[in-house]
C-alpha cells in the first residue's frame, strides 16, 4: 500500500463521522476570522505583501460577480452587413441594442426630474460642519500625521463598496455606523415600512458628505418600494422612491424617513388594493380607499369619476365572488355606487338577481336587493312578493328570504282584507314547510311573525312618596318599560295640594335606572309644619308617552299617581302606591295580534306534529311559545321545558331559566306584606328551583323583607327597596360588583351555604362598595380566607359572621 493513503482506506470502508460536514462548515466560518486576527498582528512589509494579496483577491471577486449579474449596460450584439446603403454616423449605436431587466432609462429619467419637483417633509434643517461630522485620525510610526478622519454619523456605502487599503484609505466609515435599511413612513396610509436604502441622494450639509454617503437629519435617499406593489397610473411597477429622514440616525440607532408628502393617491390605492385582494376584511382599508375618493373625485370631472369607480365595481366584483358573506365588500359598494356620478342601479339589480342565483341564502344579497329597489325607486308590490315566493317554494330553509318577505308584506300598499288573504296562505305555506323539515327554524321564526306578539301595556308597576325628617320629600315610579331616558323633567309636573311645586328630576343609581323615575321636591318653606297630611300629585304628559309607544296612550283620569303623606317633626315617612290592574296607572298600546282563534288553530297543528316527531325540539319550542302568549297553561308549559332538557341537553340552563321565570311569575305576591318568604305552591314547582330573578326592580316595594332561600341563583338579585335579604343555600360562587349598588337600603345579606369562589380581597371591595345602611352579612367560610375579611369591614362598620 502507498504510503499516506491509510486515511482515504479508512474513509471507503467505514465513512466519515456523522457531523464531518457541520464540523467542516464551522471550520471554514472560522477561517474569515482567523484571517482576520493574522492580518491585524501583520506588521512591516509581510503587512504589505498581505494586504497586497487580500487587495487583489477581493479585486477579482468584484469582476467575477458582475460577470453573472445583469447590468443596466447598453452592448452590441455584433455586426451585420449592410443590405441597402450605409446607416448614417448618428445611429450606428442604436442598432442590436439590449436592455437590463430591472429599470428603463425611462423610469431613471422620471425619477430626476421628480427630484427637483417634490417637496420635502422638513423643508429646513440645521447644518454641519467638518468638525460635528469627521474626527482626526492621527497616523503614522510617531501618530504625527493628521490626515485621516473618522465619520463620526450613520453612513450608506451600497453593495459594490470595496474598502481602500488601510494605509491609502482617507474617510474611515465605521461598520456599526452603516445602514442598509430605513423606517419609511407613507404619509397616506400612515403605515410604516422597513425599506432597503438604494443611495444616498442629497445631504443638505454639504456636496462631500453626499460623495461619502453620509446620513444626517433631512438627508434625501432612494428607497426600495417594489415590495409595497406601488404602480404607476400606465401600470408599471414603481422601484424606487426618494425619502427624507427625519430623525438623527446617529442617536436612535435607526434610520427614519418619511416619502414625500404629495406621494399620488395612485401608490395608496395600489397597496390598499393588494392588501384587500389579500384580506377583504380589512375594514380600515377600505376605510381609507374611501377616504382618498372622497378627497380626490371632487376635483376630477365626471367622466374620470366614473372611470375609477367602474374599476373599483370590477375589484369588488372579483373578490365578492370569493367572499360572497363579507360585509366590507357590500357596503363598499354601495358607497361607491351612491358617491359616482351616474350609478347604473338597474346593472346592479341583474348583478343581484344573479348573485341570489347563485345563493339564494345570501342574507347580503336580500339586503342589497331592497336598498336597490329603494334607489330605482320601484315601490313595493305583489310582483316582488311573488319573487319571494318562487325562492322560499325552492328551499324551506331559505331563512333570508323569509325574513325579506316580512319586511316587504307590512310596505305593500293594500286593503287590510287582501293582506289577511296573504297571511292565511303564507300560514299554509309555513305549515307545509314545518311539515317537510320540522327541524329547519326559518319556518318555525316566521311563523312568530305571523302570529304576532301583542305590546305589552305599560303602566306603572309601583310609586313611593317619602317624607324625611328634616322636610325633604322625594318620590320614585317604576315604570313596566324604559321609560326614564324618554321622560324629562319639562313633560313631568308635581303638584303639593294641588299647588305646583319646582322639583329635581335625578336618575337613580341603579342598573335597571330606565324604568324609574325619581325627583325630590326643593322646595320645603311650605313642609315645615307638623302633625298635617299632605297630598302629592306626580303626572306624565301624553305626548312623552305616546313618543315611547308609537301609539294613542291614555294614562285614566289621573295621568299618574296621587299620595298622602304624614310630615311629622324629626320623623320619617313613607307612603307606597301599587296599583298593576288596568285603569289609573295604565298606558294602552296597539295590539296587532292575530285573533285568538288562529292562535289555537296553529296550537292544535303543533301539537299534532309533536306527535310525529317526539324528539325535535322546534315544534316543542313553538308548543311553549304559543301557550306562554295565550296564557293559564303554565304547568302544561312547564312540562313541555322538561322535555326539551332532554331532547336538547346542550341548552340545558337556557330551559331552566324559563322554567325558573315562569314559576316565579306564578308566585308574585298580589297584596304583598312587608316580609317575603318564596315557597312552591305545588308538587310540579317544588321540582324545580329558581335559577334567576326577571325585573327584580318590579318586586314590590311594601316588601322590605325578602327570603329566597336554599334554590339554585346563581347571582345577586338587587331589589331596589329591599333592608333584608337572605339567599342561603344557593349556587351563588361570584357577587357582582353593581349587586349591592343597586340596593342601597339595604341593611341585612345572608349567604350562607353559598359556594363562593371569590378571593377575600374581592369580597371586600366588593362590600365597601354596598350602600351605607348595610350593617351585617353572613358568608360560608372560604377554605382560602384567613379572616382578613372581617376585621377590613369592621372598619367600614359592617359586621360579617361566617358559618
Amino acid at each position: 500500500m502507498p504510503q499516506n493513503e491509510y486515511i482515504e482506506d479508512a474513509i471507503k470502508k467505514h465513512g466519515r463521522r456523522f457531523d464531518h460536514d457541520e464540523r467542516k462548515r464551522k471550520r471554514e466560518a472560522r477561517e474569515g476570522h482567523r484571517l482576520s486576527k493574522v492580518a491585524q498582528k501583520l506588521t512591516g512589509f509581510k503587512a504589505k505583501l498581505h494586504n497586497k494579496k487580500r487587495h487583489a483577491e477581493k479585486i477579482q471577486m468584484k469582476k467575477t460577480i458582475k460577470m453573472h449579474d445583469e447590468r443596466n449596460n447598453k452592448q452590441k450584439t455584433g455586426q451585420e452587413p449592410v443590405k441597402e446603403g450605409a446607416v448614417p454616423t448618428y445611429l450606428l449605436d442604436r442598432e442590436n441594442q439590449t436592455r437590463a431587466k430591472v429599470l428603463s432609462n425611462m423610469i431613471k429619467q422620471k425619477r430626476k426630474e421628480k427630484a427637483g419637483k417634490w417637496d420635502v417633509p422638513i423643508p429646513k434643517v440645521k447644518g454641519m460642519d467638518e468638525a460635528e461630522v469627521f474626527r482626526v485620525v492621527k497616523s503614522g510610526k510617531r501618530k504625527s500625521k493628521e490626515w485621516k478622519r473618522m465619520i463620526t454619523k450613520a453612513t450608506f456605502v451600497g453593495e459594490g463598496f470595496t474598502r481602500k487599503p488601510p494605509k491609502y484609505e482617507r474617510f474611515i466609515r465605521p461598520m456599526a455606523l452603516r445602514y442598509k435599511k430605513a423606517h419609511v413612513t407613507h404619509p397616506e396610509l400612515g403605515a410604516t415600512f422597513c425599506l432597503p436604502i438604494l443611495a444616498v441622494k442629497k445631504n443638505p450639509s454639504s456636496p462631500m458628505y453626499t460623495q461619502l454617503g453620509v446620513v444626517t437629519k433631512g438627508t434625501v435617499v432612494e428607497v426600495n418600494v417594489s415590495e409595497l406593489g406601488l404602480v404607476t397610473q400606465s401600470g408599471k411597477v414603481v422601484w424606487g422612491k426618494y425619502a427624507q429622514v427625519t430623525n438623527n440616525p446617529e442617536n436612535d440607532g435607526c434610520i427614519n424617513a418619511s416619502l414625500d408628502p404629495t406621494t399620488p393617491s395612485a401608490d395608496a390605492l395600489a397597496a390598499s388594493a393588494a392588501v384587500v385582494s389579500a384580506n377583504p376584511e380589512a375594514y380600515s382599508v377600505w376605510n381609507h380607499r374611501k377616504r382618498i375618493f372622497a378627497k380626490d373625485w371632487p376635483s376630477l370631472p365626471d367622466p374620470d369619476v366614473n372611470k375609477i369607480a367602474t374599476s373599483e365595481l370590477k375589484l369588488i366584483e372579483t373578490l365578492v365572488r370569493s367572499h360572497p358573506k363579507s360585509y366590507w365588500l357590500w357596503s363598499h359598494r354601495r358607497w361607491v355606487l351612491e358617491n359616482m356620478p351616474n350609478p347604473d342601479w338597474a346593472r346592479e339589480l341583474k348583478l343581484c338577481q344573479m348573485m341570489l342565483d347563485m345563493d339564494p341564502r345570501n342574507f347580503h344579497g336580500w339586503d342589497y336587493r331592497r336598498i336597490i329597489l329603494a334607489k330605482i325607486g320601484r315601490p313595493a308590490n305583489l310582483e316582488e312578493l311573488e319573487y319571494t315566493t318562487a325562492k322560499i317554494n325552492q328551499n324551506f330553509s331559505n331563512y333570508s328570504a323569509w325574513h325579506y318577505r316580512s319586511k316587504l308584506i307590512p310596505r305593500i300598499s293594500m286593503t287590510q282584507l287582501e293582506r289577511d288573504q296573504i297571511i292565511q296562505k303564507d300560514f299554509e305555506t309555513v305549515r307545509n314547510a314545518i311539515y317537510t323539515e320540522p327541524a329547519d327554524q326559518s319556518a318555525w321564526f316566521y311563523q312568530q311573525w305571523l302570529l304576532g306578539k301583542s305590546k305589552p301595556e305599560m303602566f306603572i308597576l309601583w310609586a313611593k312618596v317619602s317624607v324625611s325628617a328634616d322636610f325633604r320629600i322625594s318620590f320614585k315610579a317604576c315604570f313596566s318599560h324604559p321609560i326614564s331616558d324618554l321622560i324629562k323633567a319639562q313633560s313631568v309636573k308635581v303638584f303639593l295640594d294641588e299647588k305646583p311645586m319646582s322639583f329635581l328630576l335625578s336618575k337613580p343609581r341603579f342598573s335597571q335606572a330606565s324604568h324609574l323615575i325619581s325627583g325630590i321636591i326643593d322646595d320645603r318653606e311650605g313642609l315645615r309644619k307638623s302633625g298635617e297630611s299632605v297630598g302629592i300629585s306626580v303626572l306624565f304628559e301624553r305626548e312623552a308617552i305616546q313618543s315611547f309607544i308609537g301609539a294613542e296612550a291614555m294614562i285614566g283620569k289621573e295621568w299618574g299617581f296621587v299620595s298622602h303623606v304624614e310630615v311629622l317633626a324629626g320623623k320619617s315617612f313613607d307612603a307606597i302606591v301599587l296599583d298593576t290592574t288596568e285603569g289609573s296607572n295604565t298606558f294602552s298600546g296597539t295590539d296587532l295580534r292575530q285573533q285568538r282563534s288562529v292562535w289555537e288553530r296553529e296550537l292544535e297543528s303543533v301539537r299534532e306534529l309533536v306527535e310525529l316527531e317526539p324528539e325535535s325540539k322546534w315544534p316543542l319550542m313553538a308548543l311553549v311559545h304559543i301557550m306562554n302568549e295565550l296564557g293559564g297553561k303554565n304547568d302544561e308549559c312547564i312540562a313541555v321545558l322538561e322535555r326539551l332538557r332532554q331532547v336538547d341537553p346542550d341548552r340545558d340552563k337556557f330551559y331552566a331559566d324559563y322554567i325558573s321565570d315562569l314559576i316565579w311569575k306564578a308566585h308574585l305576591p298580589t297584596f304583598p306584606e312587608s316580609t317575603y318568604v318564596f315557597a312552591p305552591k305545588s308538587e310540579l314547582y317544588s321540582r324545580h328551583k329558581l335559577t334567576r330573578i326577571p325585573s327584580p326592580h318590579a318586586f314590590s316595594p311594601a316588601a322590605v323583607k325578602i327570603c329566597i332561600a336554599r334554590q339554585a341563583l346563581t347571582a345577586v338579585p338587587s331589589f331596589p327597596n329591599v333592608q333584608e335579604l337572605d339567599l342561603s343555600d344557593n349556587m351563588i360562587e361570584q357577587i357582582d360588583d353593581k349587586a349591592f349598588v343597586d340596593m342601597p337600603m339595604l341593611e341585612v345579606l345572608r349567604l350562607a351555604g353559598n359556594p363562593l369562589r371569590m378571593s377575600e380581597n374581592s369580597f371586600v371591595q366588593v362590600v365597601k362598595g354596598a350602600g351605607p345602611k348595610l350593617r351585617k352579612i353572613t358568608v360560608e367560610r372560604n377554605g382560602g380566607w384567613d379572616g382578613g375579611a372581617a376585621s377590613g369591614l369592621m372598619s367600614a362598620g359592617i359586621v360579617v359572621e361566617f358559618c
